[in-house]
C-alpha cells in the first residue's frame, strides 16, 4: 500500500492506470492530489464519481482552492418530463462549461455518467452564441433584449436568479446563467457607459467590472431554422397524428414555438430532434486532460439501467397515446459514456 500511495502523490499515473485498491474514504486525498499536480502541468481534470454533489464537497479541502472545482452536475427531472424554466442543476453545468469555454486556466470538473447522460451545448455554438459586454461598446439595448431572449433567458421585472434580464429606460440588468452574480449594464443611446454587479437581494450596485460574457440560459439554443429542421425531424419521425386530443393540442402549441425558433420552459425535451448529435461534456474536454474514474463499472451499469428504464416507459407512454411512437428522448446512449481518448486513471 506504501508503494501505491507513493505512485500517487509522485505525479500523474499512466494512462490507464488502474487504482482499484483503495479505500473510498482515501478518494478524495487522491483526486486533490492528482488533480493539483494536473493543474501544475497546465491541465484540466475531470472526476466521474457516483454522487458527484456530495464528492466535489468532500474534494474541495484538499484543493486548497487550485484549481479551481465545479459541478456538471446530475438533472434530477426524468429525461422524458419537461424541464422547469429554473433549475439549479442546470446552472452549475452551463458554469461548468463556460469554465472550459474561457480556457482561462485548467480547472477542475466533476461529474457522472448519469449527469453526462444529458446532452449540452455543442462547443461552437457554445462559443458562437456567448454576448460580450463592456463599457464604451455599442451595442442595441433592443437588440440584446432580443438576444438574450433568443438564448433562452426569461424577461422579468426584477432580476433574482440566473437565467433573467430586465429592461427598464435605459438600464440592462441580467443574471448570467453561468455566473455568480447578476450584472447592470447602463446606456446611453446604444453606447454602455457603465458596467456594475449588483447584489439581487437589495437590487443595489456593488462593483465595477472590465467585462462580462453572457451565455447561452438553457443547454439548448434553438433560433429559427433549428426549430424548424427539429419540428420536420420529430414530424417525419413520429406518429403525432395518432396522439390523445388531451396532449395533442399542447404538443402542437410547443411546435408552433419552436418551429418559430422562440424558446420556452420544456424545450430541453426536444434536444435530440434540435441537435441529433446529442453533443456531451465530453466533447468539450481538453484533448490532454485527465479524467479520474471512479467505480466506471458500477457507473456504467447504472446508466445502462436509466436507458432501459426510460425506453421502457417511453414505449409504455406511446402505447397509451401520451408520446409519439418512436419519440426519441433527449438521453446521451450509455455506449457513450466511457470517457476513451484521455489520460485515464481508474479507481
Amino acid at each position: 500500500m506504501k508503494a501505491l500511495w507513493e505512485r500517487v502523490l509522485e505525479g500523474l499515473p499512466s494512462r490507464s492506470a488502474d487504482l482499484g485498491r483503495l479505500p473510498s474514504g482515501a478518494w478524495p486525498i487522491v483526486a486533490g492530489a492528482l488533480a493539483r499536480r494536473a493543474h501544475e502541468q497546465g491541465r484540466t481534470t475531470l472526476v466521474l464519481v457516483r454522487h458527484p454533489d456530495r464528492f466535489l464537497a468532500e474534494l474541495r479541502p484538499w484543493l486548497a482552492g487550485r484549481p479551481t472545482g465545479y459541478l456538471f452536475a446530475e438533472v434530477a427531472i426524468s429525461f422524458l418530463d419537461r424541464p422547469p424554466a429554473v433549475d439549479a442543476a442546470v446552472g452549475r453545468r452551463l458554469e461548468a462549461l463556460a469554465a472550459l469555454a474561457t480556457g482561462a486556466e485548467p480547472n477542475l470538473l466533476v461529474s457522472s455518467r448519469r449527469a453526462a447522460m444529458r446532452p449540452t451545448l455543442a462547443p461552437g455554438l457554445l462559443a458562437s452564441t456567448a454576448v460580450e459586454l463592456a463599457p464604451q461598446a455599442r451595442s442595441s439595448l433592443n437588440g440584446l433584449a432580443e438576444r438574450l431572449t433568443d438564448l433562452g433567458y426569461s424577461r422579468e421585472p426584477l432580476v433574482e436568479e440566473p437565467g433573467q434580464f430586465s429592461v427598464r429606460g435605459g438600464i440592462l440588468d441580467v443574471f448570467p446563467a453561468a455566473g455568480r452574480a447578476p450584472v447592470r449594464a447602463e446606456f446611453f443611446g446604444d453606447d454602455i457607459e457603465s458596467l456594475r454587479l449588483f447584489d439581487p437581494g437589495n437590487q443595489r450596485s456593488v462593483m465595477s467590472v472590465p467585462r462580462v460574457t453572457i451565455r447561452p440560459g438553457r443547454e439548448v439554443v434553438v433560433g429559427s431554422g433549428r426549430g424548424a429542421a427539429a419540428v420536420t425531424r420529430l414530424r417525419q419521425s413520429g406518429d403525432l397524428d395518432n396522439l390523445r386530443g388531451d396532449v395533442r393540442a399542447d404538443w402542437e402549441d410547443e411546435l408552433v414555438r419552436l418551429a418559430l425558433g422562440t424558446p420556452f420552459p420544456g424545450v430541453e425535451f426536444y434536444s435530440a430532434y434540435v441537435d441529433p448529435a446529442l453533443p456531451t461534456l465530453f466533447d468539450h474536454l481538453p484533448k490532454d486532460a485527465l479524467v479520474i474514474d471512479f467505480e466506471p463499472d458500477r457507473q456504467l451499469v447504472e446508466a445502462r439501467e436509466l436507458e432501459r428504464e426510460t425506453t421502457a416507459l417511453a414505449a409504455a407512454e406511446a402505447a397509451d397515446r401520451e408520446l409519439p411512437a418512436g419519440f426519441q428522448a433527449p438521453m446521451v446512449p450509455a455506449s457513450r459514456l466511457l470517457a476513451e481518448g484521455w489520460e485515464r486513471v481508474r479507481v
